[in-house]
């Protein structure tokens, strides 16, 4: 019986769920997103699609050697044993078990039928005295009859040995199917554990992803000060040799050398941030945290934007949604297996070998058993009706815990799709005014170089191009990150296995 059963549970383990239809309701009832034709296509590692050479290879070193992504294979491992352990109460136990002992026979006068025990000694004399007798009737040899002569001893040997060599199994009945509910739920447990690793995967391919655009937004942001200090300086020169020459005035050399002062006065928070940005990422790939990282790219152009999922194929690419299924599930199915606490419980025993008695000699007995035993719960002083009442609640909580992630999930998709979007347009908006203020700052420059303007004309056009410089940097990485967000809220089926994290 417990054979088909298992043989049941496993042609239909790839079965929808209860906790998956509803999910599915769930979805369909509450997503307003917008999809487009692009959705049926496999979506492999988003990084790749990312524009940048270097991130590939540190999103799979970060994968590969971050600590609690590691740590993750014992989480699962403890999480199979635990399958193990509920598919160990429907299958049968085997074992050889050998007993030995010896006693002093003094100790049978302190049995409780030691009163009532016969004399052995004239027994035995008595039985030797009829063998001899059927002997002497029947003309056979009194030797090939057993001696029963005790000779010389007056009394039993001081010590006996007795022992058995036994070979017993068990095999329980699970004809209540209480133990199948809890193997079945101690599955779905292990789904959750890999949906729970899945889910931390891809949080830390985005935490590497928008740290490493830190070091390089960072990196940038140097570079461009720098640039701007080395034209503030040229502008400096430009503005005192024409103060020299009595086309300016010391005004004009003040507020540019205080134009100067405070483009400086930038670069050593913009050198920290590199530095900071450059030890989180270590700490992210499970490195040094001084390890240098050689990056010298700029900030990547964001390619297309990713297509956006069907409601119903989020419950497989993100994996937060898939591990609260499986929790949901499992949480049902050990509700099931409370209540099954409340049954009967049978189970077949069954031993075969050989029990041995020494006192003078050695003597053997082949033995066997079949039995079979049925117990029925009367009162356990309310252990499982409490244990029902536990299970009762923990499926609610894991009912509450699916429809808050539903929610989750399409708040988190439709505010990323939102941002990218938004993001977007702002970096666009910021090019036009970067280009229009490199424009008006040339002109301003040349005007002042004829004559045909002052220096604050051109202070004010110097000032308005820096600024727009470091926005547009700015406008880029906030580009970066909103999709970064989007992949992560959009997910993927690459974050279920790890082979596929090494692409």
């Amino acid at each position: 019986m417990n054979a088909l059963l298992l043989a049941l549970c496993i042609s239909t383990g790839h079965a929808e769920t209860p906790a998956s239809a509803e999910a599915r309701s769930l979805l369909l009832a509450m997503s307003d997103l917008e999809t487009d034709e692009r959705n049926t296509v496999a979506r492999g590692p988003w990084w790749q699609e990312m524009g940048d050479a270097s991130l590939p290879d540190l999103v799979r070193a970060g994968l590969r050697n971050n600590p609690n992504i590691r740590s993750m294979d014992a989480r699962l491992i403890l999480a199979k044993a635990n399958t193990w352990q509920s598919l160990a109460g429907m299958l049968p136990t085997v074992s050889v078990d050998l007993q030995g002992q010896i006693q002093p026979t003094d100790g049978l006068g302190l049995s409780p039928f030691s009163s009532s025990m016969p004399d052995y000694g004239a027994a035995f004399q008595s039985l030797a005295e009829m063998m001899a007798q059927i002997a002497q009737s029947t003309g056979q040899d009194p030797a090939t009859f057993p001696s029963l002569d005790l000779g010389s001893q007056d009394k039993a040997p001081d010590t006996y040995t007795q022992g058995s060599l036994m070979l017993n199994a068990q095999l329980p009945i699970d004809w209540s199917t209480r133990q199948l509910h809890g193997y079945l739920a101690s599955r779905h447990e292990v789904a959750a554990a890999g949906s729970g690793a899945a889910s931390q995967r891809a949080r830390l391919a985005s935490q590497v992803a928008d740290t490493y655009f830190d070091l390089l937004a960072a990196r940038q942001q140097v570079a461009v000060l720098q640039a701007q200090a080395a034209a503030n300086r040229d502008l400096l020169e430009l503005v005192r040799m024409r103060y020299e020459g009595g086309q300016g005035t010391a005004l004009d050399v003040l507020q540019q050398r205080q134009q100067l002062a405070g483009t400086e006065a930038l670069l050593p928070r913009a050198e920290g941030q590199a530095v900071a940005a450059t030890r989180a990422l270590n700490a992210l790939l499970g490195r040094a945290p001084s390890t240098p990282i050689p990056t010298g790219t700029p900030l990547p152009e964001i390619g297309t934007t990713p297509a956006m999922p069907r409601p119903t194929q989020l419950m497989v690419d993100r994996p937060e949604l898939a591990q609260a299924i499986a929790k949901l599930d499992a949480s049902r199915l050990q509700r099931t297996a409370a209540w099954l606490g409340l049954t009967p419980t049978l189970g077949l025993t069954g031993s075969v070998g050989k029990q041995y008695l020494k006192m003078d000699e050695t003597d053997s007995v082949d033995t066997w058993s079949v039995g079979a035993a049925l117990s029925v719960p009367l009162f356990s002083g309310g252990r499982t009706h409490a244990g029902i009442r536990a299970a009762t609640a923990q499926q609610r909580l894991a009912n509450e815990a699916l429809r808050g992630q539903v929610l989750t999930v399409i708040q988190q998709l439709g505010t990323a799709q939102t941002q990218d979007k938004t993001a977007g347009q702002a970096l666009r908006a910021t090019h036009r005014q970067l280009e229009a203020a490199a424009d008006a700052f040339a002109e301003s420059q040349a005007r002042y170089q004829d004559g045909l303007l002052p220096y604050i004309n051109v202070l004010v056009a110097l000032n308005a191009h820096q600024r727009a410089e470091l926005a547009w940097l700015d406008a880029q990485r906030a580009h970066l990150r909103a999709r970064v967000q989007l992949h992560t809220a959009v997910g993927g089926s690459w974050s279920r296995f790890t082979s596929e994290t090494s692409p």
